[in-house]
């Protein structure tokens, strides 16, 4: 982002070429099966992403319907867990420095510039033309069938899952058809 700052806009002041990240999840980025690992399986992320300027972690619940007051504890719970009990919180960058960090970095850069590049000029072109759509369907076509076929791992989907009448029914919040 920052070279995209500078060379393709002009940027001049460095401040304007940093990258602010703000985490956030989603009911969508879970999964059904087993939904109660949504919120364990966020704590990963965000102690991966410390440089968030904030973050935001839902109700496990929020794929079935609004989140109900013990999944909202439990979301809060986890991220006093890593703010008050990891000490992650006490180091500025846990992960600076490290050669495999920079180099999927690079990686990663160098994927999605080509990407970019792909669709210059053209993104509002292929917005039109239903293209994008296309190209997210089949990306989550094929993520759903890689989830399918083990890879990646899910814990409670696609690995140590147990049969749904063994977890219980999840508590589903109604809206009052009166209110």
């Amino acid at each position: 982002m920052a070279k995209m700052s500078r060379d393709e806009f002009g940027t001049e002041n460095p401040r304007s070429c940093t990258h602010k990240v703000y985490a956030i999840t989603m009911g969508v980025s879970f999964r059904v099966g087993w939904f109660r690992t949504a919120d364990p399986r966020v704590t990963p992320w965000l102690l991966c992403l410390l440089e968030c300027r904030g973050y935001a972690c839902y109700g496990y619940d929020e794929p079935l319907c609004l989140p109900v007051e013990e999944s909202l504890r439990l979301a809060l719970r986890t991220q006093q867990i890593v703010c008050c009990e990891t000490g992650a919180v006490d180091v500025a960058d846990p992960l600076d420095g490290s050669y495999y960090m920079e180099w999927l970095t690079d990686k990663l850069e160098k994927e999605i510039v080509t990407i970019m590049d792909g669709y210059k000029d053209t993104i509002a072109d292929k917005i039109v033309s239903d293209q994008l759509l296309h190209v997210l369907r089949a990306g989550a076509y094929s993520h759903q069938k890689e989830v399918e076929n083990g890879e990646p791992r899910l814990v409670g989907v696609n690995c140590f899952a147990v049969p749904d009448k063994e977890e219980g029914e999840a508590e589903v919040c109604r809206a009052d058809q009166e209110a």
